[in-house]
């Protein structure tokens, strides 16, 4: 019965996962605003994060001077540390077994298409890029994540709000998380 309640949520995680990338896919990604998509099967957390490259390092092009090199470097070094930049409390028991952290650029062509698409007169002239990142966290006490905190927003100044998704086995919850309010009640999901 586990191993089906598992892969049932799993499934659901896979398919909300795909739902917000086509729908992230649709919309023009806005600056300052991002994706946090959690699923909770057992006591594994997966945990994919999605966030304009301009947010994060303040530009969108391929860096190319050492400094924006520098800059990717440090914010990828960063954002590898996800419970650092998503802290849940101690008593969960977590510790992070996986982590890949990649900027994704949107090529020129494509970006043109969707402001031809939009309606928009202007040509892109370059494309945008985003920080991609998927963690793997393992939980010993899940039931004790409770609450979790950003402190995301206080090491990226840009950074404006999150649209959280939370898949756990008691359901799908969505919530907004912004630099004034950093902190989310999870109380009764797990």
């Amino acid at each position: 019965m586990r191993i089906i309640t598992a892969t049932l949520l799993l499934s659901v995680a896979v398919a909300t996962l795909a739902h917000a990338e086509e729908k992230r896919d649709a919309d023009a990604h806005e600056h300052g605003h991002g994706a946090l998509n959690i699923a909770v099967s057992g006591n594994t957390v997966s945990i994919e994060l999605e966030v304009p490259a301009d947010d994060i390092v303040g530009f969108e092009n391929e860096a190319k001077s050492q400094v924006e090199k520098d800059a990717v470097a440090a914010a990828t070094k960063l954002l590898s540390d996800p419970l650092a930049m998503f802290t849940v409390a101690s008593a969960a028991g977590c510790v992070t077994k996986a982590a890949k952290v990649e900027v994704k650029a949107e090529e020129h062509e494509e970006a043109a298409k969707k402001e031809e698409a939009k309606g928009g007169d202007e040509k892109a002239e370059a494309g945008h890029s985003e920080f991609h990142a998927n963690y793997t966290v393992e939980c010993a006490s899940p039931a004790n994540l409770t609450a979790m905190n950003f402190p995301y927003f206080k090491a990226f100044e840009k950074a404006q709000s999150l649209v959280v998704t939370i898949v756990t086995d008691k359901g799908q919850s969505k919530f907004d998380v912004t630099r004034d309010k950093p902190d989310l009640d999870m109380g009764g999901l797990m």
